[in-house]
């Protein structure tokens, strides 16, 4: 089983993806959506049959930033096709505040939201870490189960 280690280092410009078969590096600035209020930068890892994991960096506004591990899985046969197939699902989540809104019950733990290891046999663990967001630099190592509110 393989520990997998994934780091989006914005002061480098390179997110780096480790621990499995392959390492996959990257440019951050390669794979960015940046909507009004909104970013996000992503990590491919090609499975079979055009499969595939995806791991996610997002964040909202200056101050929430999420971590997720998902998979892609497509449908294979033309017919019939089911009408409530979707090929994505949420492997692993995390999500942390940095700077909580005060009169809140917003903390600034670093959550693990979901974490569905059945899916995922072949990995021991995943760690995420974050560089250079805003002095909101941030890992899953200590991560606590739960969310904020």
């Amino acid at each position: 089983m393989a520990s997998v280690n994934v780091t989006f280092d914005f002061n480098k410009g390179v997110a780096t993806l480790t621990g499995l078969e392959k390492t996959v590096e990257t440019t951050c600035d390669a794979s960015i959506t940046t909507l009004s209020h909104y970013k996000m930068r992503i990590i491919e890892y090609q499975l079979e049959d055009d499969a595939k994991w995806v791991f996610v960096w997002e964040q909202y506004g200056t101050w929430e930033q999420f971590f997720s591990f998902k998979q892609y899985l497509p449908w294979k046969m033309s017919r019939p096709k089911p009408t409530s197939y979707n090929p994505w699902s949420v492997l692993a989540s995390w999500s942390y505040i940095a700077k909580p809104s005060k009169g809140t019950l917003q903390t600034n733990t670093i959550y693990r939201n979901s974490y569905n290891y059945q899916q995922f046999p072949e990995i021991k663990n995943i760690e995420f870490k974050v560089i250079g967001t805003q002095d909101m630099d941030w890992d899953t190592i200590n991560a606590t189960d739960g969310y904020w509110y």
